[in-house]
């Protein structure tokens, strides 16, 4: 099927509830705001098969669910947030590829991290003898480390970012966390009375 082009604000609310995978025409701000869906399903990881099966550079994949009945918000565009947003999500560019995911910001996370899905499409070899212990709800975990080539969030690049690889809780509507492995590389401005995030270089 044949798919024209068409603002993915449109997109999102004629597939409710369900994961988007859009290749991009127009980026704005940092934030795609135009493009082709090529995919949509209710499955987060069938999505990603769905996208690779394409070979399609620039795609976009992102939940077009209602984010606060599962705890999250979307920040409007690269700069603009919501003050009263559980979590702050941004899209992020991933790769040299720019595949765009909505990822979570967290400044109390070490590291990026993004699901082992995500890291298989991108080619990581998720089996990597490199190792990192990190703690969760319940446990200590030895979970598979990868390099980011480069990652792009609002505006700001950077390159061979250190990442871990494990699996958001199963109903989040983002793929990733930004954490400090990206973060410490800018300078970072978060004003939540004026609801905008600054990234500089």
């Amino acid at each position: 099927m044949i798919y024209k082009k068409m603002k993915i604000k449109e997109l999102k609310e004629k597939y409710k509830d369900e994961w988007l995978a859009i290749k991009v025409s127009k980026v704005k701000n940092g934030r795609s705001v135009e493009g082709e869906l090529i995919a949509h399903c209710k499955d987060q990881k069938e999505i990603w098969k769905k996208a690779k099966k394409g070979k399609e550079k620039g795609i976009y994949i992102t939940y077009a669910g209602p984010p606060l009945e599962e705890g999250y918000a979307a920040a409007f565009s690269s700069v603009e947030i919501d003050p009263f947003a559980p979590l702050i999500v941004l899209e992020s560019f991933i790769g040299k590829e720019k595949y765009s995911v909505d990822m979570a910001l967290d400044t109390g996370a070490t590291y990026v991290m993004l699901p082992l899905h995500v890291a298989k499409y991108l080619d990581h070899d998720v089996l990597s003898k490199r190792r990192k212990p990190i703690i969760t709800a319940s446990k200590t975990e030895n979970v598979p480390v990868m390099n980011i080539d480069e990652m792009t969030v609002a505006n700001a690049t950077a390159r061979d970012v250190e990442a871990i690889c494990h699996n958001m809780p199963p109903k989040s509507s983002v793929q990733g966390l930004i954490g400090l492995s990206f973060l410490r590389n800018f300078r970072l401005l978060i004003d939540f009375r004026e609801g905008y995030l600054d990234i500089e270089n």
